[in-house]
């Protein structure tokens, strides 16, 4: 809704959808989906759905946080990702194979993403770009380990499951994102805060420097205006007279040069008058 109604990108949309498919996988895993998912086979169906595309929305959030700076790596894992889903749900609809006997192709692209990550991130720590997120990197070194034990148990008959490894990586890497989140923010604030500032020293120094101009404009007339009137040669005055032009010319710049300092400094006074057309 924020990303279509407002027309903004923002890190944490990405973040978010993730969550929500992770959340909802854990839900028709869970004991509580009899409640809302009575059947139990849709529920199986919808949990290996869910996890053949879990890793998409994780992905174009570390894409987004690494600013795109190894964006065609998971591009490829994406593709494969977006491939493998339509791949496992047509041979589950035509009954060539289930999801399960095609669970291990999901997992092997999952780990993929998961190396992919890791090794972008050490390039990161390497090229020194990992300040910008080091925060989110933790929260996905975490995420990373919980996921693999979550695979490990998946592929263990006799390991009852129920999600706890994924729900501590998950909530790792919410409270690491919501930590970058409040960093970009007071960062935001800071680069605001400098702005206003230079617009206010900006707008000082314009409002000074069109004072003092103004000042000895305004001799430079008063004495041209003298020469005009107290002069009789004909050369004079005409030199008189194209200093008079200059001088007012110059004197315009300088009064709008100050009135865009006052609209800038938010003191620029309007006076309604009647005024000819």
């Amino acid at each position: 809704f924020v990303h279509f109604y407002y027309k903004r990108k923002a890190d944490l949309l990405y973040l978010g959808e993730g969550l929500v498919i992770a959340a909802a996988w854990m839900l028709v895993e869970s004991k509580i989906r009899q409640f809302f998912l009575p059947n139990s086979t849709i529920a199986m169906l919808t949990g290996f759905l869910m996890i053949a595309v879990v890793a998409l929305p994780f992905m174009w959030y570390m894409n987004s946080v690494q600013k795109g700076r190894h964006q065609k790596a998971y591009h490829i894992i994406g593709v494969g990702l977006i491939i493998n889903y339509v791949l496992i749900l047509t041979l589950q609809l035509l009954g060539i194979k289930d999801f399960f006997e095609s669970m291990s192709l999901s997992h092997f692209l999952i780990l993929a993403f998961l190396i992919t990550m890791m090794i972008t991130i050490i390039y990161d720590i390497v090229k020194g770009y990992i300040g910008d997120y080091k925060e989110v990197a933790i929260g996905f070194a975490a995420l990373m380990l919980a996921a693999v034990i979550e695979i490990l148990l998946s592929h263990n008959v006799a390991a009852r499951s129920n999600g706890i490894a994924l729900c501590f990586g998950l909530m790792m890497l919410l409270i690491s994102a919501g930590l970058k989140s409040v960093k970009d923010l007071l960062n935001i604030e800071k680069e605001k805060q400098l702005a206003i500032a230079a617009g206010e020293a900006k707008a000082k120094f314009l409002a000074n420097m069109s004072h003092e101009i103004r000042t000895p404009i305004n001799a430079v007339i008063g004495m041209n205006e003298m020469i005009l009137r107290e002069n009789q040669d004909e050369t004079i005055a005409e030199y008189a007279n194209n200093i008079k032009d200059a001088s007012q010319t110059l004197l315009s710049l300088i009064n709008e040069i100050l009135d865009f300092s006052k609209i800038d400094a938010g003191k620029l006074d309007i006076v309604e008058n009647e005024y000819s057309t």
